[in-house]
């Protein structure tokens, strides 16, 4: 009896040994598990309450504007990841081309920017519209206060613009067209500037546009930017145009004589 006792004793120690080896396992893994976890939700919880922003449009941006800081404003952002491609600081972006419209308040993401300074008219450009450039001369005063986004008529002139001749015929190329750069180009001698546009288009309309602006005979007329209608017009040829005034005038004449008539019998039958 007195050797079983003592077995049981030492088998009773050991299995509280066991028992107390275990409790201060699992303490030790609870302890560590709730730092770990407790880390993590603190962590979190800094990051939802960290205000971030994101650069946005300040008004509205035609396709081809080259950001100014002007243009630019920022806005807090609360949807958690930043979305890939916006930037957070206005800097980043400015004197960069956006090379689509923008809404007051969009972001301004980076798919949508030119790369370099260099290709801004390119990235202006959508697909399947071609940039042409035209020439303009000084007289068609408007040019000069062309802006990119401006919306132009292109007008041809037509047949013999001698001076003197009038066989000239000025006809309506393309009606509401997109100005998306202006400038001056040298000359051949360097010695003079001439003005140049250069209109969104179409690749179809860009042929016809070309071969416009090899005859030296564009003219531009500014629209109304919330003018998007078209006119049918077959142009004008200056000799019908002068002749239908010359008529107007004869008609003029003739509706004046006629009431400076009717009233001279007027007069004198009140005389008699």
């Amino acid at each position: 009896m007195g050797v079983t006792g003592a077995l049981q004793d030492q088998n009773r120690r050991k299995l509280l040994i066991v028992i107390g080896v275990g409790f201060v396992a699992a303490t030790v893994c609870t302890f560590l598990f709730y730092r770990m976890i407790s880390g993590r939700l603190d962590g979190g919880a800094a990051a939802a309450g960290e205000e971030r922003t994101i650069t946005v449009a300040a008004g509205e941006l035609p396709r081809g504007k080259r950001l100014e800081a002007a243009d630019l404003k920022t806005q807090p952002y609360s949807g958690g990841e930043l979305p890939e491609g916006v930037f957070s600081d206005p800097v980043a972006v400015v004197g960069r081309t956006v090379s689509e419209g923008l809404r007051e308040g969009q972001a301004i993401r980076a798919d949508i920017l030119a790369t370099t300074s260099s290709d801004w008219l390119a990235a202006s450009v959508p697909k399947g519209m071609r940039g042409v450039t035209v020439h303009v001369g000084e007289f068609a005063g408007v040019t000069a206060h062309l802006q990119v986004g401006d919306r132009v008529d292109v007008m041809v002139a037509e047949g013999d613009r001698s001076p003197g001749t009038l066989d000239m015929r000025l006809k309506t190329l393309l009606q509401n067209i997109e100005v998306v750069d202006t400038g001056r180009e040298a000359s051949s001698g360097g010695r003079n500037e001439t003005p140049v546009v250069t209109l969104l288009v179409d690749a179809r309309d860009s042929q016809d546009l070309s071969l416009a602006d090899q005859s030296g005979a564009i003219r531009l007329a500014l629209r109304n930017p919330l003018d998007d209608g078209t006119v049918d017009s077959q142009g004008t040829r200056l000799r019908d145009l002068l002749s239908a005034r010359d008529d107007a005038d004869r008609n003029t004449r003739r509706q004046a004589a006629s009431a400076d008539g009717s009233r001279t019998s007027s007069q004198e039958v009140a005389t008699r």
